[in-house]
């Protein structure tokens, strides 16, 4: 993966948002080095805390998941080994019972309710504590909420997408944002 290879990848699914533009003027200035992780893959590194992964490929993105959701894969301003990556967790693989949150399906076990789930939402992202956000086919993101034992909505996609561009642009974690409305996930 290279930065040309990213500003490809970028530059096919431009939103139309300015803060879209700014990161790709963004990427365009700064210089990028090729990170390979064993168990977390593969990364561009940039010069400062700006980080995108490379999307696996046997995961397939639904139709309705807009493009530029896998261009922006991995994206963060943060170490590349840190959680939170931008749509980090999604691999197309459906919520289930039990594990909300927690990845490991052992959230009766860490004393967390477990709840039934419609059967439309992905698991989609985590922030830096592993805290799980999920989405669904009407482009909401998503994050269990404890006490009302279901999935809430925390933003739309396009909100949520735009807030993690600026937060990545800031080097900050793209969870502040969230921090108030997301109430009982630690960070």
């Amino acid at each position: 993966m290279t930065k040309a290879h990213l500003l490809n990848r970028l530059d096919a699914v431009d939103p139309g948002w300015p803060i879209y533009r700014e990161l790709v003027r963004r990427v365009e200035g700064v210089d990028f080095s090729e990170l390979r992780h064993e168990f977390l893959g593969r990364f561009l590194v940039a010069t400062v805390p700006l980080v995108f992964a490379q999307p696996p490929a046997r995961t397939r993105w639904p139709d309705w998941m807009p493009r530029y959701v896998p261009a922006l894969y991995g994206l963060h301003g943060a170490d590349a080994e840190m959680e939170g990556g931008y749509a980090r967790h999604f691999h197309g693989n459906l919520a289930r019972r039990g594990a909300v949150f927690s990845p490991a399906a052992n959230d009766e076990e860490l004393g967390f309710p477990t709840f039934d789930l419609p059967g439309d939402v992905y698991h989609f992202q985590a922030n830096r504590s592993g805290a799980l956000f999920f989405v669904d086919p009407s482009n909401q993101v998503l994050y269990p909420d404890a006490g009302l034992r279901r999935l809430v909505v925390l933003d739309s996609l396009t909100e949520f997408t735009q807030n993690v561009i600026r937060a990545a642009l800031a080097g900050a974690d793209w969870f502040h944002t969230y921090a108030d409305r997301a109430k009982g996930l630690v960070d």
